[in-house]
């Protein structure tokens, strides 16, 4: 419990005995939200309670810390501001219940925890049911994006080789480059559908959430002899929903339409506004869902598809999932044959018109740097150098943390370019190192990582690989420009004792 006023306290702790019952209840108690997060960093405290007007925080800022430093645990609210639009900003904030001092007896209080436990955890077990069913989906997948990705890697090594022979016509550089950024596009798209869910909805376009879902989709349409129709209509209104669930709803079902049509089939996708909302209707050219299953089709742990390895949960969770945003689905019979599936997602607010400004001339990358390049791929090393080199840099090279350390202890850098995992480490050990001496301003650090980062609290750019040599310059041009030029060495690790 997080309260500065010891009469409150007194008056929960007896709370809690009167409404206990044969329930162990323990309580810890801070006086202060610093003292009470300190408390939550041990990871063994199963609920919060907060109040809201705390010496060192109030109001919103209160719930965002608490929440932040324990995201999995759920936080109740004991609070003497009867205010409703508080309590309604209060839940949106992620709190489980908003309580009046006052007006909630013992009984009340244990109930208003033992509910909030319950749901926390169930919505940790949802989440990990979404993600495992978008792990299956990704090995239905797997065939097709293995097919896609083997296709686009014989043609960069093709292109290669003719050009090793001295076989080129001219644009074979171009193809590869083409083919890599494809490959890359790949990749990007299935990490991101296996990322635990962002707990905020957002504005979401629908044509371009279409088309990274259908992205992942196509390979294996092409490789289970699927057509693919579909009518986008223009100028359609974002959707409010989160963007991986509005992908995992779409993929399901068009998986759901592949498995019903093994010797291949049409699949169609319509998308246009119905009054606030978005409806999205696809529907398959297979043998259709028979009348008496139709009422059970989005029941938990029912497939019409027994052969296809699942957990049971995939139309139960996408039913889910709509449900959850506002939504609705749908699902019945065409009348030529086949299943058709009907999704409403609620529209977004509609947003300012952004105000025009001139665009911005960029300055040339700035050059005469000096960077430390640690990534222990040599090509990527190798690539890196020659670019920064070539705009007027002095690069020097490492391949690992103790390699790169050793360089730090001999000369000064201003740029720090580090991949994030190396083998030897963890590249961030390099940051955590330039903090600790003080050397952010006179040493600029840049993450690279193969894998989009899902870190935003980092405060240091980031570069996603494959990077093109534009984004790269961006990159050195934001960070050189204002690196101090600090020309002293690193303390060695005596001199910092």
């Amino acid at each position: 419990m997080i309260e500065d006023n010891p009469d409150d306290v007194i008056i929960v702790e007896d709370a809690l005995k009167e409404g206990g019952g044969r329930a162990t209840l323990s309580l810890e108690t801070a006086d202060c939200l610093s003292t009470g997060l300190k408390i939550l960093e041990r990871g063994d405290i199963d609920a919060v309670i907060l109040d809201l007007k705390l010496p060192d925080s109030t109001g919103e800022t209160t719930i965002l810390k608490t929440r932040a430093a324990a995201p999995a645990v759920p936080i109740v609210v004991l609070t003497g501001t009867d205010d409703e639009g508080m309590a309604v900003e209060s839940i949106q904030k992620g709190t489980h219940d908003y309580l009046v001092k006052g007006k909630v007896d013992g009984p009340g209080l244990v109930r208003a925890l033992h509910f909030a436990m319950v749901r926390q955890r169930c919505q940790i077990e949802m989440e990990q049911i979404r993600i495992l069913e978008r792990m299956v989906d990704l090995g239905r997948l797997a065939a097709g994006v293995a097919n896609e990705i083997n296709n686009a890697v014989s043609g960069v090594v093709g292109m290669a080789e003719l050009l090793r022979r001295g076989q080129g016509r001219g644009n074979e550089l171009e193809i590869v480059i083409q083919e890599g950024h494809r490959i890359s596009q790949i990749a990007r798209n299935l990490i991101q559908y296996t990322r635990p869910d962002a707990p905020a909805t957002g504005d979401i376009d629908v044509a371009e959430f279409i088309a990274k879902t259908l992205d992942m989709a196509r390979p294996h349409l092409m490789l289970h002899r699927i057509k693919l129709e579909t009518s986008v209509a223009k100028d359609l209104p974002a959707i409010q929903i989160n963007e991986l669930h509005a992908q995992q709803i779409l993929l399901n079902l068009i998986l759901n339409g592949c498995d019903a049509m093994p010797d291949g089939g049409q699949i169609e996708i319509e998308a246009g506004r119905r009054n606030e909302f978005v409806r999205f209707v696809i529907s398959d050219s297979g043998p259709g869902i028979p009348e008496d299953l139709l009422p059970k089709i989005f029941d938990p742990f029912y497939s019409t598809k027994p052969r296809i390895p699942s957990f049971g949960l995939g139309l139960s969770v996408v039913a889910g999932l709509v449900r959850s945003c506002g939504g609705r689905i749908r699902a019945a019979n065409r009348p030529e044959g086949g299943a058709v599936f009907t999704v409403h997602l609620p529209i977004g607010p509609v947003p300012a018109t952004p105000l025009r400004s001139k665009p911005r001339v960029l300055d040339a990358a700035p050059s005469h740097l000096s960077i430390l390049v640690v990534d222990d791929e040599p090509h990527v090393r190798d690539v890196c150098k020659r670019y920064l080199e070539r705009i007027g840099n002095r690069v020097v090279e490492a391949g690992g943390v103790a390699e790169a350390m050793q360089c730090l202890l001999a000369e000064p850098f201003d740029v720090v370019l580090c991949d994030r995992y190396l083998q030897d480490q963890d590249g961030l050990v390099l940051y955590e190192t330039l903090k600790e001496r003080g050397r952010l301003e006179a040493t600029r650090f840049v993450l690279m990582s193969g894998v989009s980062s899902d870190e935003p609290e980092l405060a240091f750019p980031r570069l996603t690989k494959p990077f093109s040599f534009e984004e790269l310059g961006h990159v050195i041009r934001r960070v050189g420009s204002g690196a101090a030029r600090g020309r002293n060495k690193f303390d060695s690790p005596r001199a910092a004792r």
